[in-house]
């Protein structure tokens, strides 16, 4: 369908029967997205040591989005849907940012030339008249902008055109505006660090002009020299998880040594 043959969007309830691939079945899934409690169970909250802003979240393989080459058993996402206006705005700018999200790791250090690679999706629902706008970029641990490592705006770069079903899309999961709408299936960013220091990634994605038709951008297997960015127990767990080891094994042992009957 040719985005200049789609009439102007309008209120919510005309654009939603302009989508195209708004099955039955498409519309109950979004229904129950945003319902509370009804939720899809294998969407939970990002890593605890990384910070959100609008929606962001970890989830395992959803409908079109598959998991990752690298086969863990979650992956992380930011999304427009029931964003924040003015929360994930590209730092190098977007064309007219309205509601959106932030997600950012937790600090790591670095030395000149160390590796930092990760996979994305870039996912959206819009077409090419809208530049929904998503991003990765590498910070100093203090805020300033290193280097922006991904950039990609609806229309651009779409290698599986098409509507997407992924839960975190909300009622438009499943659904299309137009031309431009679709995936990039998992792709491998890499980028090498030159300074020293301490930093952190930041992943964005912004709705433009409107809050109509969210995209999102599902990240996974962040690795810095090869060793995945992951969350680390907290000492308190780390204990516990180390006493309850030990426990056992002294149960063990008292068994041994006991006579036998």
């Amino acid at each position: 369908m040719c985005p200049l043959s789609l009439p102007a969007r309008g209120p919510s309830t005309v654009r939603r029967a302009l989508k195209l691939h708004a099955a039955a079945a498409v519309a109950a899934l979004g229904a129950a997205a945003v319902l509370p409690g009804a939720a899809r169970a294998a969407v939970t909250n990002p890593p605890a040591n990384w910070t959100c802003s609008g929606n962001c979240g970890s989830d395992t393989a959803d409908g079109d989005v598959p998991l990752s080459p690298l086969q863990n058993p979650t992956y992380q996402f930011v999304t427009t849907y029931n964003g924040i206006d003015g929360v994930g705005v590209n730092p190098l700018g977007a064309t007219s940012p309205t509601n959106g999200s932030l997600l950012q790791t937790n600090a790591f250090s670095a030395t000149p030339g160390t590796a930092l690679n990760f996979y994305f999706n870039f996912i959206t629902s819009d077409s090419g008249q809208y530049a929904d706008n998503a991003w990765a970029a590498l910070y100093a641990s203090g805020g300033t902008l290193v280097s922006e490592i991904y950039n990609s705006t609806t229309g651009a770069s779409i290698a599986n055109a098409n509507a997407t079903t992924v839960s975190w899309l909300g009622g438009d999961s499943g659904g299309c505006y137009g031309a431009g709408c679709g995936n990039t299936g998992w792709q491998l960013a890499a980028y090498t660090i030159n300074s020293a220091g301490s930093y952190y990634l930041a992943f964005g994605v912004t709705n433009a002009s409107d809050t109509q038709f969210n995209t999102g951008l599902a990240i996974d297997g962040v690795t810095v020299n090869g060793q995945q960015l992951l969350p680390v127990p907290e000492p308190a767990s780390a204990a516990l998880f180390g006493a309850g080891f030990a426990g056992l094994a002294l149960a063990r042992r008292r068994l041994r040594l006991q006579p036998a009957p």
